[in-house]
């Protein structure tokens, strides 16, 4: 909160909250009927919101990323993953075990993997 908007402190930070969502919360799964994706949502949401990096409200924070296109000075806003993934295009001739079909699953996974 005592971060100007823009900062490079507050940049710092955004990218530093984003890291840390999926750092803590991103092995979490449902099981046995217990989403524990959920529930660290709900804990994020409720312990920092007033934290740099302003999720939707729509979706969990695990649905966004930072969108790059932020100008520079500009807080930094999230954009959903399902903005960028790639569309399928099949090759007849690939082996079905190479098939991968972008899911929004894969697009994380790839994006946080080449971070």
């Amino acid at each position: 909160e005592n971060c100007p908007p823009g900062s490079e402190k507050e940049v710092y930070e955004a990218y530093f909250q984003f890291a840390c969502v999926w750092g803590l919360g991103g092995a979490f799964s449902s099981d046995k009927g217990a989403d524990f994706r959920k529930q660290f949502d709900a804990y994020w949401r409720n312990d920092y919101a007033k934290a740099a990096l302003k999720f939707p409200e729509d979706g969990s924070v695990f649905d966004y990323f930072i969108d790059p296109s932020t100008k520079k000075g500009e807080p930094k806003r999230c954009a959903h993953w399902r903005e960028i993934i790639p569309a399928y295009k099949h090759d007849r001739a690939a082996l079905y075990q190479t098939i991968l079909v972008p899911t929004m699953d894969t697009t994380r996974i790839g994006y946080i993997a080449n971070m």
